[in-house]
């Protein structure tokens, strides 16, 4: 029956694509891309195939598809080389998706030698595009001087541009740089602030400070068992330094309780 549905599936979705294909007069590579992006969850080897012929007849948009497919590593198809190859060459065809990717591995050596000032070049290009990722990335790295001069002033303004698409981590680095007063005053109440709505939105570092700050009372009245909660959030994420904070809160409660 599973097997019947999969390729119910691709004959739809090859049915469908033909129709569309007609109607907005799509070149056999577009088609090809289309119908495999559609497929890659359920047929990943034939949209492989699909991406492929695709990129090797010129689309940029296909070579995006297989670096995003390589890097995730997604289908047991993990291959950073061929990611960043992909990468390369839908940036120099002048993908602009590309870009915050390219960006991405050059900053951490995905497949390439690390390269900071690399990195800040390709978000810099991504982030003339309002493109939420590459905003916060340059944003860390003129926040920590890597491969541009230190300037937290430029740092903020590009997590406030992120922040304003409600992306999580540039809202917990607004929190950072309010908790610290880099550029900004020192404020352990705005931090909190941008700390909890990361942490609302699923971001898991900052889970793991607002159960610091309601264990601590930094910015917020201590509350043992909101620091619990926030911190088990993280934990259940697989957060290593949220379980080992989670055991000392447990010894404390249980050293409080045989207390005279």
């Amino acid at each position: 029956m599973k097997f019947t549905f999969r390729y119910l599936i691709l004959i739809a979705c090859v049915f469908i694509f033909i129709l569309l294909g007609k109607t907005f007069k799509w070149s056999p590579s577009v088609f090809s891309n289309e119908v495999a992006l559609r497929l890659l969850p359920y047929f990943p080897d034939t949209a492989i195939s699909l991406f492929t012929y695709a990129a090797d007849r010129g689309l940029s948009a296909a070579h995006h598809s297989l670096g995003k497919v390589y890097h995730d590593g997604k289908y047991s198809l993990k291959d950073d080389h061929k990611a960043f190859d992909h990468f390369k060459q839908a940036v120099e065809m002048g993908f602009e998706e590309s870009y915050a990717s390219l960006g991405d591995m050059f900053e951490h050596g995905f497949g390439c030698e690390q390269n900071d000032e690399m990195a800040v070049k390709c978000y810099t290009l991504a982030s003339t595009l309002g493109e939420p990722t590459a905003l916060n990335n340059l944003g860390a790295h003129f926040a920590l001087g890597q491969g541009v001069s230190k300037d937290y002033k430029v740092a903020f303004e590009l997590y406030e541009k992120a922040a304003a698409q409600n992306y999580p981590e540039a809202i917990n680095n607004l929190g950072g740089m309010y908790f610290y007063g880099e550029y900004v005053p020192q404020d352990y109440d705005k931090a909190f602030e941008m700390f909890h709505k990361a942490a609302e939105l699923g971001y898991v570092r900052a889970q793991v400070t607002v159960g610091d700050l309601y264990r601590e009372g930094l910015g917020i009245t201590p509350d043992q068992e909101k620091a619990k909660e926030w911190l088990q959030k993280a934990a259940d994420h697989g957060n290593e330094e949220a379980v080992m904070k989670l055991r000392e809160l447990q010894l404390e409660t249980q050293v409080h309780l045989k207390a005279p």
